[in-house]
């Protein structure tokens, strides 16, 4: 089931933060906007197989564990290779280096795919991706 579930990761993946069409700043926000904020009503509601996954019992299996660290690494490093083309443009914040800003990002893929099962609006959603990404932008 997670690993149907990463193809469909990949593909927004791909098509956001892959997209050397894009500007960094462009395809992060792109790939929040897509993997949660513009997501199906029904989509959104449900989260995030792998987040919705961290967050239940399912971790105590250690297999389970590593197949979730694995997923999640996907989605990190994608956000990551952008974050270090923003470090080497000097378009981090000061004091802010790619992995810190890979990891604030991941931690922000999480918050929203959380707020978004819990009901919150894609306005709102919006919103706190937009601030989280200003609190990193130089």
């Amino acid at each position: 089931c997670v690993g149907k579930y990463n193809e469909l990761v990949k593909i927004d993946i791909e098509e956001t933060l892959g997209n050397d069409k894009l500007n960094p700043w462009k395809a992060i926000k792109a790939y929040f906007d897509t993997a949660v904020i513009s997501a199906p009503s029904k989509q959104r509601v449900l989260g995030c197989l792998l987040i919705n996954s961290v967050c239940e019992s399912i971790v105590w299996d250690r297999e389970m564990q590593k197949i979730l660290k694995s997923s999640l690494n996907i989605i990190r490093r994608a956000l990551l290779n952008r974050a270090k083309e923003l470090e080497k443009a000097r378009q981090l914040k000061r004091g802010v280096k790619a992995d810190m800003a890979a990891d604030i990002l991941m931690n922000l893929y999480s918050g929203l795919q959380v707020g978004a099962r819990s009901g919150k609006s894609p306005r709102q959603l919006s919103d706190m991706a937009e601030f989280t990404l200003a609190s990193i932008k130089k």
